[in-house]
């Protein structure tokens, strides 16, 4: 299993949903998680420089979390 940071942002108006998901993969949560800690003001502002306004609306909420994605091994 890798994991993956992950948005998910609320727009006013329909209530629209996005995910975004980071370039960056772990080898664990707790990877994740610390990498989380470590650079959430570069991350919240790259993500509000980016996202703030899609399509005319604008962003209310947005919460981080770390997806844990099954990988499939190729044979050898």
């Amino acid at each position: 299993m890798i994991w993956v940071l992950t948005v998910m942002m609320w727009y006013e108006g329909e209530q629209t949903r996005n995910t975004y998901l980071q370039d960056i993969q772990f080898i664990s949560e707790d990877a994740c998680q610390q990498h989380l800690f470590d650079n959430k003001v570069m991350l919240v502002d790259n993500l509000l420089k980016k996202f703030r306004n899609v399509d005319g609306m604008n962003m209310k909420s947005f919460e981080y979390f770390c997806e844990g994605k099954p990988v499939e091994l190729d044979e050898v």
